[in-house]
């Protein structure tokens, strides 16, 4: 807890008629934490001073025969306190200047938790509370909430009770995935106080969503014996389960990729990823191109054509061809 006097203060006198012939008094202020000993200075540089004291319900001077007078604490408990500086002047007049103290106090603690507890899905609105505990002025409390390391939203309050009180700060935001992971925090400053504020801690949002798949069909061409990679890339949160078909019967695997072992057939492969909130299917269709098998003795080919493709049934659109290098033995002899 610590003490600020404002230099705005109010200098007056009784007499209104008298009022030109207070002279000026300049008040200084020296901030200290609660419980330290508290001092603050009044002069004038008028020469006509009878005598100046301080009148205060703690800290009471009496009046002197002095041009300056210092107001002292020992320990400042009381949250309302209002020193008055008075000069009498050798004309009779009497002047005093009443400066505006505030006793302030940093809170105890500033914590950051969920209004609803619970699993965060995507789409609905998430409220977040900030607790400031043991504050006071709460008039003077600046609360900014940060996501990540961005202010979103700053609060303040008009509360004029002096003495501490516990006071709260909400925050909502519509979550969707971009959230997922994101950290909020709230910290809470004095708006006269010293610069570094009082921060909460972390709160992280998991957010929760349906299995979602960047492609929902493939189409994969394998020549017939080779071995094919098959992989279903849903994400989800929670991470979803995986279940497998193959032309429609369930197979043993539950994992988000398969390798399928020479391949001897075209087939569909459907994958399903699945959480509580939804799920989301996947087809792979396999075609395979059967291998060519030549008729006959086997050929020495000197050029052939592009490698062949297949259409769906997995036929060949176009074949293979052959320059023979050397005349085949048996029409040699059939010639001769």
């Amino acid at each position: 807890m610590k003490l600020q006097l404002s230099p705005l203060g109010s200098l007056l006198c009784y007499d209104s008629t008298l009022c030109q012939f207070c002279p000026a008094l300049q008040i200084f202020v020296i901030m200290k934490i609660f419980g330290d000993q508290v001092s603050v200075n009044c002069t004038t540089s008028a020469t006509n001073i009878s005598e100046m004291g301080w009148e205060a319900s703690v800290g009471a001077t009496g009046m002197k025969n002095s041009s300056w007078v210092t107001w002292m604490v020992e320990k400042l408990i009381y949250w309302t306190v209002q020193p008055m500086c008075f000069v009498n002047l050798e004309n009779g007049v009497q002047c005093f200047e009443s400066p505006a103290i505030t006793v302030y106090k940093n809170p105890d603690t500033v914590t950051v938790s969920a209004v609803t507890h619970g699993p965060v899905m995507e789409g609905e609105t998430y409220k977040l509370r900030c607790d400031i505990i043991n504050v006071a002025p709460v008039q003077n409390l600046t609360v900014r909430w940060y996501k990540d390391h961005q202010i979103i939203k700053t609060d303040f309050f008009t509360n004029k009770t002096k003495t501490p009180v516990n006071e709260s700060s909400t925050l909502t935001v519509n979550i969707s995935r971009r959230e997922n992971g994101v950290q909020f925090k709230c910290e809470a400053l004095m708006d006269f106080g010293p610069p570094t504020p009082v921060t909460s801690n972390t709160h992280s949002v998991s957010v929760h969503y349906a299995p979602e798949l960047n492609n929902q069909t493939a189409d994969l061409y394998v020549r017939e014996g080779n071995d094919v990679p098959l992989t279903c890339e849903a994400e989800g949160k929670p991470s979803p389960s995986f279940y497998w078909t193959c032309d429609g019967m369930t197979m043993s695997e539950s994992t988000n990729s398969l390798i399928i072992p020479q391949v001897n057939t075209s087939a569909t492969y459907t994958c399903t990823a699945t959480n509580y909130l939804g799920n989301i299917t996947k087809q792979i269709h396999i075609h395979m191109i059967k291998n060519l098998v030549p008729k006959g003795p086997e050929p020495v080919p000197t050029t052939t054509s592009a490698p062949y493709t297949a259409d769906a049934h997995g036929e060949c659109s176009s074949r293979l061809f052959y320059l023979l290098a050397t005349p085949n033995p048996r029409l040699t002899s059939v010639l001769h």
